[in-house]
């Protein structure tokens, strides 16, 4: 944490073959109803692929194992900023649906309709613009 701000990861699951992506709505302050990634913060000796990948378990039930991603991008959260957050991008076919947690209500959403969806947490806009 040489800046000062707490490292944390989320991971961007796309199924291009099907014209998807995995998001859902937060159900925890301080971002709840929003929009987002499953994610988290990073757990001491855990690089942001291992804490996408847990989160990714914990907030959805789905465990895939751990790939390279196909694009990375670093979010600066909170006002001041408080976590930097790297979002990983993964592309996927047929992976499995989600199990609604207590954390993040996650569903497969068509990548048209997804750019549509309001509110969302910082930075999720801006990665589901590059993907389309």
């Amino acid at each position: 944490m040489e800046d000062g701000l707490i490292p944390a990861a989320s991971i961007c699951l796309v199924d291009r073959s099907r014209g998807r992506v995995l998001l859902g709505r937060r159900r925890i302050p301080p971002s709840a109803g929003s929009w987002a990634f499953p994610g988290g913060r990073t757990h001491p000796g855990e690089t942001a692929l291992e804490t996408g990948f847990r989160e990714l378990a914990e907030e959805t039930g789905i465990r895939l194992p751990i790939r390279q991603p196909s694009a990375t991008h670093t979010v600066l959260v909170g006002r001041p900023a408080r976590y930097r957050v790297t979002c990983l991008v993964v592309e996927v076919a047929d992976a499995p649906d989600p199990v609604p947690g207590p954390e993040l209500d996650a569903q497969w959403i068509g990548l048209p309709e997804a750019a549509g969806l309001r509110p969302m947490t910082r930075g999720t806009r801006r990665v589901l613009r590059e993907l389309t």
